[in-house]
């Protein structure tokens, strides 16, 4: 079967030096924290272009801690958020306890926010936070989003979490145009660990120090006592994960350009009379590679026909968060997202991930066309 994705490919591609790492940390006796954590935080700070760099447990939890830095002292109790609801639950799931209305933003062409629709959000209401998603490894349009984010000082927070090596206008890192960008480095991802993880970047100053006490306890920053300033529980990282995300991070870029170069196969080889696809970005990095079919029950048809053929497809995802019991409660302007509610109907997942062979993916692109020529 030739997956969706492969974390266990991943780590195969840089084996002898993640066990060498992983030795390392492991006769060095420091698991939590410690040098292996500070080079990590260090290096992804270098690379994305930012200033600082926090790590934590995971993607969730870096929303979490960076919605708190946000919006813990501002005595609101009607805490509003404009995002998309065509994203991972993880994405909302970090906006708690704070949060208690997310006001929906549609989604244009490129499954990113659509800043003519967040324009008329923030024309309506007031809004506290505004977080764009990089779905997919697509970039949303950051310049017009801060636009219409600045002369209301509206914070952002950029939703990275499928987007590691992506670059937005004039080859800026994503997570670097907003106040602050979290990503997450769970397996699947374009820069995974082998576990969970997930990390803050910022430029602020004054962010990082308060970032830095939340996800330890609220524990005082660089004192000898364990006075707390903040009530907070903790959120680390620990040294294996970190040990492993630097060997990985040195073949990032040169991954994302393997996936561009999938990329650019798909979109020339596959059907274009049947399968249609995500408007992609220049810099997009390709987390998914995500086609659109004529409708449900074709999809469905497809995905079986893919399964025959020995090829797993996924979607991501099949139910907009605000159509979802869990948090449709959350959401409002749910029927202003017409686009994010029939794309979610369509879309389905291929292959992507940078070991897919030449064979493999010629396998993936017949097998597609042969169920094409059956319509």
């Amino acid at each position: 079967m030739i997956l969706v994705s492969n974390p266990q490919a991943s780590y195969e591609s840089q084996g002898a030096e993640i066990d060498r790492a992983i030795q390392r940390v492991l006769h060095g006796g420091h698991y939590i924290g410690g040098e292996e954590v500070e080079r990590f935080e260090k290096k992804f700070a270098e690379y994305t272009g930012a200033k600082y760099c926090l790590s934590c447990a995971s993607g969730t939890d870096a929303m979490r801690l960076a919605v708190t830095v946000l919006l813990k002292d501002t005595g609101n109790t009607n805490v509003r958020v404009a995002t998309v609801s065509l994203t991972s639950p993880g994405t909302v799931a970090g906006f708690f306890p704070f949060v208690n209305s997310i006001m929906g933003v549609d989604i244009n062409e490129s499954f990113t926010m659509d800043h003519n629709d967040l324009r008329e959000v923030v024309s309506e209401n007031y809004i506290d936070v505004i977080v764009p998603v990089h779905l997919y490894g697509n970039t949303a349009n950051m310049i017009a989003i801060k636009e219409i984010a600045r002369p209301r000082n509206i914070p952002i927070i950029e939703d990275c979490c499928q987007a590691h090596g992506a670059r937005v206008h004039f080859d800026k890192h994503v997570g670097t145009i907003g106040d602050m960008g979290v990503f997450s480095f769970y397996p699947t991802k374009n820069l995974g660990a082998i576990g969970d993880g997930g990390a803050i970047i910022t430029d602020n100053a004054e962010y990082y120090n308060r970032l830095v006490e939340l996800r330890n306890y609220g524990w005082k920053a660089n004192t000898n006592t364990n006075a707390t300033t903040h009530l907070s529980g903790n959120s680390r990282l620990d040294a294996i994960q970190a040990a492993i995300l630097s060997v990985k991070l040195e073949l990032l870029d040169y991954k994302v350009g393997q996936r561009k170069q999938l990329a650019s196969w798909y979109k020339q080889y596959l059907n274009k009379d049947v399968f249609t696809h995500v408007s992609w970005n220049t810099d997009a990095s390709y987390h998914q590679f995500v086609i659109m079919l004529p409708d449900k029950e074709k999809r469905d048809a497809f995905r079986k026909h893919m399964y025959i053929e020995g090829i797993q497809t996924a979607i991501h995802y099949s139910l907009p968060l605000h159509k979802q019991d869990g948090y449709k409660y959350m959401y409002h302007r749910s029927n202003k997202l017409p686009k994010t509610s029939s794309y979610c109907d369509r879309i389905v997942s291929l292959p992507m991930y940078p070991e897919l062979t030449g064979y493999e993916m010629v396998r993936v692109i017949e097998g597609a066309n042969r169920w094409a020529e059956t319509l």
